[in-house]
């Protein structure tokens, strides 16, 4: 499963992990820049695409690797293109078995089924509600002492001496 950033790689991993109720680096790892998180048993990897064009290198063929996720792939990048393009010439002329999966909250899901060959599965979701309150003008420059006062007003339903009608 490929991440557009270090960051992201290592809370995906995490997060499965997490899931299975196991630790990072048995079933789900992850092999990031001067960090690996990889065991014997690990079975899905969360990498960054920058790591899939160098495995590509030493591995054209992808000798072992199943699926490939391609996550956030709206975040476009030289490395995610240049990967899946990789990708999909391995999937034409190495290996049949080999499948790309492009996931993504906001790309034309349609494009990229066209390029892909293959079907789109859509989710709508639900969007948790959002709240916007304005603070006004008389916050001045310091803007973080106001906004904590209204994160912690949200989370607990109580007003912290803001002013009247701003809150």
């Amino acid at each position: 499963m490929l991440e557009p950033r270090r960051p992201a790689a290592r809370m995906a991993a995490r997060y499965m992990a997490h899931l299975l109720d196991e630790a990072v680096g048995g079933p789900v790892g992850y092999p990031v820049r001067m960090e690996r998180r990889i065991g014997s048993h690990t079975r899905i990897e969360v990498l960054t695409e920058g790591l899939l064009v160098r495995r590509l290198q030493s591995d054209p063929e992808l000798s072992g690797v199943g699926p490939i996720i391609f996550d956030e792939f709206h975040e476009r990048s030289l490395q995610a293109d240049l990967g899946l393009a990789l990708c999909l010439d391995i999937c034409s002329s190495l290996r049949e078995d080999l499948r790309l999966l492009v996931m993504s909250a906001t790309l034309d899901e349609q494009a990229v089924a066209d390029l892909l060959g293959g079907a789109v599965v859509t989710s709508d979701g639900d969007l948790p509600p959002v709240d916007i309150r304005h603070l006004g003008r008389s916050v001045g420059r310091d803007i973080l002492p106001a906004t904590r006062r209204l994160v912690l007003q949200g989370a607990t339903g109580r007003h912290f001496g803001l002013p009247a009608g701003q809150g």
